[in-house]
């Protein structure tokens, strides 16, 4: 998303099935932790 004052980064999903929230919540979880432990 550019143009955002203050957004450096981000993590999304898109998905192009039904969503499996045990399966990928926790990945996502890890993605963003991960994406902000380099932004630091």
């Amino acid at each position: 998303m550019a143009g955002v004052p203050g957004l450096v980064g981000s993590v999304g999903v898109v998905m192009l099935g039904p969503l499996d929230r045990e399966r990928v919540g926790p990945r996502v979880v890890a993605a963003a932790a991960e994406v902000a432990t380099v932004l630091r």
